[in-house]
């Protein structure tokens, strides 16, 4: 069956559910997909992969140019910031792998689990070593590092709200020991968890 052609930035949009389903498929905020909508109409290229697939899936395609792409006047091979087909597509599969584990590590922090980077090799089919080279070149930090930022992050929200106590956050992070929970906090904010208006 052949595939229906998508010419538009709202097209493709439209075909994945909005901008919303766009957000949670890519791992940005509704804000963040309207946003590129003003940059001349182009999704970021980082994204091509995971959403190419997606679109394939509902029976659609999009031209490549919709994700700044250009096709080189003398070859038939696509270019992107000077970057070869080869070498795009292995950055991309790099980013898509980056997504796939952020998505896991706060599927684990939201569950309240222990983020098992081995477990997480297994199931990417990375070595730990790549893993963390990408994790750093990408994210600025390794993932047991980014797992627990996230932690602390719903933390901070936690202890926001109305007569929630350190020890509640302590639960509801999945920590069990509240020192070590005060001294990742203080490492990550630069002040103590009682300093959030809690």
């Amino acid at each position: 069956m052949a595939l229906k052609l998508l010419k538009t930035f709202d097209a493709v949009v439209e075909a994945l559910g909005g901008r919303g389903a766009v957000g949670r498929l890519v791992g940005q905020d509704v804000a963040a997909v309207c946003n590129w909508r003003s940059r001349r109409e182009r999704f970021p290229t980082k994204y091509y992969l995971v959403m190419k697939e997606e679109l394939e899936k509902c029976g659609a395609s999009a031209p490549d140019d919709l994700w700044g792409f250009y096709k080189r006047p003398d070859t038939a091979e696509y270019r992107y910031e000077g970057k070869t087909e080869f070498e795009l597509h292995r950055e991309l599969k790099n980013r898509e792998l980056v997504i796939k584990a952020k998505s896991y590590i706060t599927a684990c922090v939201v569950d309240k689990t222990p983020v098992s980077v081995p477990e997480l090799c297994k199931r990417l089919k990375v070595s730990r070593r790549t893993l963390h080279r990408l994790f750093v070149d990408q994210v600025g930090e390794p993932p047991y590092a980014f797992g627990q930022r996230q932690r602390m992050i719903l933390a901070r929200k936690i202890l926001k709200k109305k007569n929630k106590r350190i020890i509640d956050a302590v639960r509801e992070c999945g920590m069990h020991d509240a020192h070590n929970f005060i001294r990742q906090y203080q490492r990550i904010f630069g002040e103590r968890p009682s300093g959030s208006g809690a």
